[in-house]
């Protein structure tokens, strides 16, 4: 019988070499994997890198109007409340601090729309994955529990037969209206959109998640323009408030100010506000 000889794996994650000049103190602990055929279990670990907490977000607020309903909308959703025609309001801002030292910090503003009738927080593209519960909280504890959170993200849904789907918290079940489906496995909401939408569940908050087809890749995603209407239009109907009309360009120059362009991402996501460069997802040239 023929047998396909099977040799030992070559050493992985090998974390330090005493032959190397260059050592770094603060290397994780131990010198090689345990299937090394040279692994040494008596070995003395090493001491492990220092895990660094990134200071808690600080929201603040100029303003004395309540904030009764909230739409956080992410990453290329933020092109819903820039296009948003009407006055605006900037009546507060959140400072996200994404080092222990606050050293490197981003600001967001937070906007009221009188005309409609709400507030709004536009969350940046490629936050740091340790600030988004911190800054979930945050932004709660700035409310009073009776705001209505409306989180509008886009999501890589696998049912492409809906361009908006809607996830509510339990406190909201009964407040859902309209003719919007229910987000449906293996559809899921993650980053930031996915720990404020917990953080509302679990204090019993008012929140609905409003979202919105995309394509291509998490933090990059591309949405079409019909998308961020029907977005639009989902987020009007829930709010109680009138059709929501966006002006994409002006939108795209609200972003390139807030965001800048210099940042990876912005220009993934100020295109595909508008959509103008981007070939409809899925597309068959069949």
């Amino acid at each position: 019988m023929f047998e396909t000889p099977i040799e030992p794996p070559p050493a992985r994650h090998v974390l330090y070499d005493s032959d190397s000049d260059d050592e770094d103190e603060n290397d994780l602990a131990g010198t090689t994997h345990p299937f090394d055929p040279d692994y040494d279990e008596d070995e003395v670990p090493r001491p492990r890198k220092k895990w660094t907490e990134p200071r808690a977000p600080e929201v603040k607020l100029n303003s004395a109007v309540p904030i009764e309903v909230l739409a956080v909308c992410v990453r290329a959703m933020a092109a819903i409340p820039a296009g948003l025609k009407g006055e605006e309001e900037n009546v507060g801002t959140v400072t996200v601090y994404m080092d222990e030292d606050g050293e490197n910090a981003r600001t967001i503003p937070i906007f009221h729309h009188p005309s409609h009738s709400f507030h709004s927080i536009s969350i940046p593209p490629f936050l740091d994955p340790r600030v988004c519960y911190l800054l979930a909280a945050a932004i709660l504890d700035a409310v009073t529990p009776s705001t209505k959170v409306y989180v509008v993200a886009p999501s890589l849904t696998y049912d492409r037969s809906h361009a908006v789907s809607i996830l509510p918290t339990t406190a909201a079940a009964k407040e859902v209206t309209g003719d919007v489906p229910l987000l449906q496995p293996p559809s899921m909401l993650t980053g930031f959109e996915a720990a404020l939408l917990s953080q509302c569940e679990r204090r019993e908050v008012q929140a609905v998640a409003i979202v919105g087809r995309s394509s291509g890749v998490v933090e990059r995603e591309h949405v079409e323009t019909d998308v961020l209407h029907e977005s639009a239009k989902a987020l009007a109907t829930h709010i109680g408030a009138a059709n929501l009309v966006l002006d994409m360009s002006r939108s795209n120059q609200k972003l390139a100010n807030r965001f800048g362009r210099r940042s990876t991402g912005v220009g993934s996501m100020i295109n595909c506000a508008c959509c103008h460069h981007l070939p409809p997802p899925h597309s068959n040239s069949e």
